[in-house]
């Protein structure tokens, strides 16, 4: 990791964010693999997105939220959408609830300074 650092002001004693820069690309998606160990505490981690990225994403949003309760597997490596179709036990365990928020319940990352480096923003 290049550099940690905690974003936002502190309000009534909630945990701030802390946005990772790592120097390569391969460094940040192995953090990425390794965030399903963390399953079931409250921290996540999320791609630092800029603006035009995060427009992208949410325009995507209605097909994702289409395919998802059809059983189909949907998810965002980046900016493209893929959809692809499930078989065998995951299949049969589709959810329909299994959808993202609308795009006007989710709010925009702030913009932020274009680097070199891979970075990804850590919740808790």
């Amino acid at each position: 990791m290049e550099r940690a650092q905690q974003e936002g002001q502190r309000h009534d004693n909630r945990p701030r964010p802390v946005l990772l820069r790592f120097p390569k690309q391969v460094k940040r998606d192995a953090a990425m693999r390794n965030t399903r160990k963390l399953k079931g505490t409250k921290i996540y981690f999320n791609d630092d997105l800029c603006p035009a990225s995060q427009r992208i994403k949410l325009d995507q949003l209605p097909a994702l939220n289409g395919a998802r309760p059809e059983g189909k597997s949907a998810f965002f490596p980046g900016t493209k959408l893929v959809i692809r179709d499930r078989t065998g036990p995951a299949a049969a365990a589709a959810r329909p609830d299994s959808r993202i928020p609308d795009t006007q319940d989710i709010q925009p990352a702030q913009e932020r300074r274009n680097s070199r480096s891979q970075s990804m923003q850590v919740s808790h």
